[in-house]
């Protein structure tokens, strides 16, 4: 019983194994590709906070200072301060 165990294992285990492997190799490039596109977002956002008046950055700051989007609430407070 234990031989043909055994066997079995080292007959099915390679094609698990390779399935696995692929998988995280898909997962692993698909999430490299948006975190280098997410990384620009995050540079330009830097960029953005670093130009900001002292008025501004308190300002958004005093609001969570950790948003950003179009939803992130600057562009409306920005227009009602102007």
């Amino acid at each position: 019983v234990g031989g043909i165990l055994l066997g079995a294992a080292v007959y099915f285990i390679p094609f698990f194994l390779l399935k696995v492997i692929g998988f995280f190799m898909v997962f692993g490039l698909v999430a490299w590709l948006f975190k280098g596109r997410r990384r620009g977002q995050y540079l330009a956002w830097a960029d953005h906070v670093r130009g900001m008046s002292d008025e501004e950055y308190q300002s958004w700051k005093e609001r969570g200072g950790r948003s950003c989007g179009p939803r992130s609430g600057y562009q409306e407070a920005k227009t009602v301060h102007e």
